[in-house]
């Protein structure tokens, strides 16, 4: 399966982009263009963002975060893709709501992936609501300077990233340009079911767009046990 398949959009002969015309992956995509030299990258961007609107449709949800990052992960794995990123969402730490679960278990997947090819560079970047534009015109200056100032930090970091990390603004209102790093495996919670056996238990229900069973599945999955703290699970 090429990344075609996928929806992927050719940036460059060494770069492809998932979601290129959404308003949030357009200066990600410019900068990509603008900046990338050499080696293969794979950046998904083609996400679900808006709370209410994943709230309205779980199913939509999983389908676009979950399965679709899944198969673009396909992709990376089977091409042989030098490294990848991710334009995930502050709101992955949320797993409360069901838009930050289907993140996290997005974010999940791409921890699978970096396990399973320990060589390949990974970056997870948390785009925090207040840089994310919802309508492609009529930004205000002083955010679209911002919000490009935050997309051209974050593409220096994944252009010259040898290593699998998260990236976020711990200040998101402060300056855009400063970026936090932690590790992959370090920073990504794990769920409580292996993804492959929690889709396997919903594809059903999935299949069938039974939202209200979906929501409380991906709930569910990030739910803590019974005296276990924290965000992050034993590995």
């Amino acid at each position: 399966m090429g990344p075609d398949a996928v929806g992927s959009d050719r940036i460059a002969t060494n770069v492809k982009i998932t979601g290129a015309g959404l308003p949030v992956v357009q200066p990600f995509a410019r900068e990509l263009l603008r900046q990338r030299s050499a080696g293969a990258l794979l950046f998904h961007g083609n996400t679900r963002r808006c709370a209410a609107l994943a709230q309205a449709n779980p199913c939509d949800a999983v389908h676009h975060n979950l399965l679709l990052t899944r198969q673009v992960l396909q992709v990376v794995i089977s091409s042989g893709t030098a490294s990848f990123a991710f334009l995930s969402s502050h709101q992955a730490l949320q797993t409360h709501t069901v838009l930050g679960a289907s993140f996290a278990a997005a974010e999940a997947s791409v921890l699978e992936a970096g396990q399973l090819c320990p060589d390949l560079a990974i970056a997870v970047v948390r785009f925090p609501g207040q840089l994310q534009p919802i309508q492609p015109d009529g930004l205000p200056l002083e955010q679209a300077w911002r919000q490009e100032t935050a997309a051209r930090a974050a593409v220096a970091a994944i252009t010259t990233n040898t290593r699998q990390l998260v990236l976020s603004w711990p200040d998101p209102l402060g300056a855009p340009h400063e970026l936090a790093r932690q590790p992959l495996s370090q920073a990504v919670p794990l769920p409580q079911l292996p993804l492959i056996d929690w889709l396997e238990q919903v594809s059903d229900p999935l299949q069938a767009y039974q939202h209200n069973t979906v929501a409380q599945a991906l709930l569910d999955l990030w739910s803590q046990p019974d005296g276990v703290a924290g965000s992050a699970r034993s590995r």
